[in-house]
């Protein structure tokens, strides 16, 4: 389902350090995400914001490499973000972090410009 794979894009990058912004609406999503990005050596996170909105009153501030821009909350349309997203920052990898629970948002975040799509699944087991 994904357009191009995660470790495709990184392996593309044309620099040896990768800058990336973390959006995600729940704060230990995002220090997860960091943290975990961070211990891979060369990926800096620049900044994390709770939503695009946050972000793009700060645009400017930061120009990464790739944006990852986790999504899902019922009621919201986030994936719709993903456009503004991209014209703000039209070089910038989009790497989106779906649910999984909402029907289609794989097709229409390719659709709207991600470069790639994870599906955000935790096992309790091993």
């Amino acid at each position: 389902m994904w357009k191009r794979g995660f470790f495709y894009i990184i392996q593309d990058m044309s620099t040896t350090h990768l800058s990336v912004i973390v959006i995600d609406k729940h704060p230990l999503m995002r220090a997860a995400l960091s943290t975990a990005l961070t211990s891979a050596g060369s990926v800096d996170v620049v900044a994390e914001y709770g939503s695009v909105r946050d972000l793009l009153t700060e645009f400017g501030k930061f120009i990464p490499n790739m944006i990852l821009f986790g999504i899902g909350n019922p009621g919201t349309d986030e994936l719709a973000m993903l456009h503004s997203l991209r014209a703000f920052f039209p070089t910038t990898q989009m790497l989106v972090l779906v649910t999984g629970e909402l029907e289609g948002q794989v097709e229409r975040a390719l659709a709207l410009g991600a470069d790639a799509v994870l599906e955000k699944t935790v096992s309790r087991t091993g």
